[in-house]
């Protein structure tokens, strides 16, 4: 009996927390069939690959913008004070309710409490100002329909000029600015390319891991000048565009440093190059949030203009501009708020604002002129590190907007604008590094050279990208001299305006436009795989100038080579030289090394090399890459990576090391190159997890269905053992899928990831999502396609194959659910069209093999481990565990698995003393079949 239990415990996975280490997340089974785009795909380990160019620059790593780096859920805050409306000006009344939570004291989380406004319309004839660390401001919906909470900016303003009528209605604001200590240090490597994360120094005396730096990228006049932004009037000034990068230093190995985001624009040393200083900015706030609210202006109906073009429309001025602004916060959000009638934005993140959230959000029906300084919807004005996720614009003119030297990475996902007035993107004065990741609009996307427009607005942005978007008027994407803008996946036509611009403005970096790529979206699949690990770290290492071939030396550039790396290629090289990088020649051995420090905690998980090639009259045939042993050959062809170019081109070939990652383990990696090709660079790059015991806790679903369409909208599926989602485009065959959890007593949570099994797969790249849904009120019996909860976006997607599981990490949407009711609800679905056969079916709860049943992965710390299964006093179970000692542990029992846990019963509690506990279960021997679940308190 005691032997049979305990292989029912291991085989329904329902009570044993498993000591493991995590290899990976997301499942990417990306085949022939699918759209890659050539600048970033997943590599063989699913991982995303970012390619770079000759110079090697890539696409940035966006996967740290957003409150607390996209790694957490945005807090629930409790409620601290409550208001009502009143007849009349709300304003002060509000004030003092802010005011008073921000004389509260902090809390460990760093929050001090929310003001809730309650249902109702609250008139304020001025601004309200939350200038406290930990406050935040909650309404109780942004609805009109009598149960949202309405704040009305009240009665006229007395100018309609825009400089001195900018004063939100809301202002989140720190105060002062940065300042700089220490001395700064130059940044000495000759080149530093775009979404780079480590470059050399002269000292590193003065900064330390864990440091804040500001790294500054000069602007010298000699790059005005490549750029051509001397024609412009009035011309752009020397020193006024000096690029700031806001970073930690992650890492120090001797003179290299690494950082915690990519570098937004490459540094050269002709053009001044860069230096880093730590810095601090005491009158920074954190912790602070807008949530729930309507924002409405009042105006005069009674002014309007009529252009000709443009029917009759609302214009008036004197009234309010701007509903929130955000100036000196880091870690904030702005969630489920929506404006109408204000004249320039619904949200603006100003200066010095860092990893900010605003999400689920809408513009509404602008009240101005239609020119410039107006209808800004969402706007980031020297904004870093900042998410606008799944927002809506109707009516505005520059919908998704970057403004002046907006450092990134910053992030516009999911955005949807209609009846736009003008174009989306970066709008003035060299903005880097931001993504617009499916956002869709009515007018045009841009990143361009507007030359004279406006003040000299000239290059509005370079290295920014366009992902997956649409533009029903088109494109205008173009490479700024010194940098690039990527256009990838677009669907619209690229639009020619050259002749309107006298200045440069080459052609744009296009791929695949009029096809999306796989991934749907670039930012979310990076953010799985920042979360595939906890604690993960990204280690950087380059070796060799960038700098085309160009050493002067007949012998090459010398790099690092191990010296009996170098013994064992020179046996085997024979009678062919041996050389080192930068020599264009045939039948040549060019070994080298990356050297770098590893802990013995260290754990690699990931890695990805990059080599910058060049062959002889175009011949790769011979070519052999060598990785850390003579032995272990892999030949161009075999790689995928002939044929290599000759003459003054370059080719750059990257190689996914996922499955071979082991041999990074001792502190070296020994490569070499031998054929007919040089080398110009290397660079590898690689993911470190921290070697940690966690305990993975396996659950399964309380219900699952899947719904479909058309006849069958009225007809539940609950019962059947597969999850089938498709679209084809007919109506009775639209398919979609539901999964609800109940997570009732699972705390410490380290990490979680949902686990699917794809049984059938009928059309090969099909992409498939999972989105949350918010409304955990749905029966797995009675779901119908009419009743359906519905989802939001997906925040991750997978190509699918057959009998492939499929992970997902979903930590911050499980860590929402354990904040609230312990209710987790995902919705499954497919995002591409694959006609009648492009129905993928996931096992169901009531699957017959219960390995492939849909699962949550919850890692969670301090766990006990289970060591014994054995008969107790009256042939009774006993289970024996380790655990550190002082660290607690529940039991709970239940002799049904698909019950929800939250009626399992309590059976065990209990402190380690020792590191050891036995628990013995009486009833054990009463039932045919008992399960166990252990759970830190």
């Amino acid at each position: 009996m005691n032997r049979s239990l305990k292989i029912l415990l291991r085989q329904f996975f329902a009570v044993i927390m498993i000591n493991m280490l995590l290899d990976g997340a997301l499942v990417l089974n990306a085949n022939g069939s699918t759209n890659l785009s050539v600048w970033c795909f997943p590599g063989a380990s699913g991982r995303i690959i970012r390619q770079p160019d000759t110079l090697g620059n890539r696409l940035l790593d966006y996967s740290g913008v957003g409150y607390m780096g996209g790694t957490v859920a945005i807090p629930n805050v409790a409620v601290k004070t409550n208001l009502s409306p009143v007849v009349g000006d709300n304003g002060s009344r509000i004030q003092a309710a802010i005011n008073y939570v921000a004389g509260l004291p902090l809390d460990v989380k760093g929050f001090r409490g929310a003001v809730f406004l309650n249902a109702g319309q609250y008139a304020i004839s001025n601004s309200i100002t939350i200038s406290a660390s930990g406050v935040v401001l909650r309404g109780a919906g942004a609805n009109t329909n009598g149960t949202g909470t309405i704040l009305r900016a009240a009665g006229p303003r007395p100018t309609a000029d825009v400089a001195t009528n900018s004063v939100p209605l809301i202002i989140i604001s720190g105060s002062g600015s940065y300042s700089t200590s220490g001395t700064a240090r130059n940044i000495t490597n000759n080149y530093v390319p775009v979404g780079a994360r480590s470059f050399k120094v002269d000292s590193t005396n003065g900064l330390a891991v864990g440091s804040r730096v500001m790294i500054t990228r000069a602007s010298p006049a000699k790059w005005i000048q490549a750029l051509g932004m001397d024609q412009v009037t009035p011309a752009w000034v020397a020193g006024n565009f000096n690029v700031p990068n806001e970073r930690f230093i992650t890492r120090i190995e001797g003179n290299l440093i690494m950082i915690d985001a990519p570098l937004t624009c490459a540094i050269e040393s002709q053009y001044g190059g860069a230096t880093i200083q730590t810095y601090a900015w005491s009158g920074r706030i954190s912790n602070v949030g807008i949530e729930d609210v309507f924002g409405v202006s009042d105006f005069n109906s009674a002014v309007t203009t009529n252009t000709g073009a443009t029917s009759n429309y609302y214009s008036d001025e004197r009234h309010a501009m701007r509903f929130i602004e955000v100036t000196a916060v880091e870690n904030g959000w702005v969630r489920r708020v929506t404006s109408q009638f204000f004249a320039y934005s619904c949200v603006t993140l100003d200066a010095g604002t860092r990893n900010m959230t605003v999400c689920d959000s809408s513009s509404l029906d602008p009240v101005s002129i239609i020119t410039g300084e107006r209808r800004y919807a969402f706007g980031l004005q020297d904004a870093r590190n900042c998410l606008v996720q799944n927002c809506y614009t109707r009516n505005d003119r520059h919908q998704f907007v970057t403004d002046s030297l907006d450092p990134g990475p910053n992030v516009f996902v999911d955005g949807l604008s209609d009846l736009a007035y003008n174009d989306c993107g970066p709008h003035f004065r060299w903005g880097t590094g931001a993504i617009w990741d499916n956002v869709t609009t009515s007018d045009t996307l841009e990143a361009n050279n507007y030359g004279n427009q406006g003040t000299s607005h000239g290059w509005a942005g370079a290295n920014e990208v366009d992902w997956n978007c649409v533009a029903s008027a088109g494109f205008v994407v173009r490479n700024p001299p010194t940098a690039r803008n990527w256009l990838i996946g677009g669907i619209g036509a690229i639009q020619d305006d050259t002749p309107a611009i006298p200045y440069p403005a080459p052609a744009g970096t296009y791929d695949s436009v009029g096809t999306n790529v796989f991934p749907n979206s670039l930012y979310y699949a990076q953010l799985q795989d920042r979360l595939a690990v906890p604690n993960l770290e990204t280690r950087e290492y380059w070796l060799g100038e960038i700098d085309q071939f160009a050493t002067a030396s007949p012998t090459g550039e010398v790099v690092a080579v191990d010296s009996g790396w170098r013994t064992s290629v020179q046996g085997a090289a024979g009678d062919a030289l041996v050389n080192g990088f930068n020599i264009i020649a045939t039948n040549q051995w060019i070994p080298f090394t990356f050297s770098y420090s590893l802990s013995i905690t260290d754990r690699i998980v990931g890695a990805t090399l990059a080599l910058a090639l060049r062959s002889v009259s175009g011949n790769s045939s011979n070519a052999t890459l060598y990785l850390d042993a003579i032995a272990n050959s892999n030949s161009f062809a075999s790689l995928g990576w002939s044929p290599i170019d000759s003459g003054t081109n370059t080719t750059v070939r990257t190689f996914d090391l996922g499955s071979q990652a082991n041999l990074l383990a001792d502190g070296k990696l020994n490569i070499a190159v031998t054929g007919d090709v040089a080398v110009d660079w290397a660079m590898l790059e690689f993911q470190v997890t921290p070697v940690q015991t966690y305990a993975t806790n396996i659950v399964l679903p309380v219900a699952d269905a899947y719904v479909r369409s058309g006849v069958y909208a009225g007809l539940n599926f609950g019962t059947n053992n597969t999850l089938p989602i498709k679209i084809d485009g007919t109506a009775d065959n639209q398919r979609q899928a539901y999964l609800h959890w109940d997570l009732t007593g699972i705390t410490n949570l380290v990490q979680a990831r949902l686990r699917l099994t794809p049984v059938s797969v009928g059309t090969n790249g099909m992409e498939n999502g999972v989105a949350l849904v918010t409304n955990n009120i749905w029966n797995g019996s009675t779901i119908t396609w009419s009743n359906q909860p519905g989802g939001g976006k997906r925040f991750a997607s997978w190509i699918p194959a057959a009998n492939v599981p499929v992970e997902v990490v979903i930590t911050p949407q499980v860590q929402a659910a354990l904040a609230g009711d312990g209710q987790l609800s995902l919705e499954l679905f497919s995002l591409k069209n694959g006609g009648g056969s492009g129905t993928v079916s996931y096992a169901s709860l009531e699957s017959g093999n219960a390995g492939q049943r849909p699962q949550l992965l919850l890692m969670t710390v301090a766990p006990p481990q289970f060591t014994n299964f054995s008969a107790g006093v009256g042939d009774s179970f006993t289970l024996s565990g380790t655990g550190p000692t002082g660290a607690g542990y529940r039991i709970f029992t239940t002799t049904n698995l698909a019950r929800p846990f939250s009626n399992w019963t309590p059976a065990a509690t209990g402190i380690f003393n020792g590191g050891v506990f036995t628990f013995t279960d009486p009833q054990a021997t009463n039932y045919p079949q008992r399960f166990y679940r252990a759970v830190t308190p």
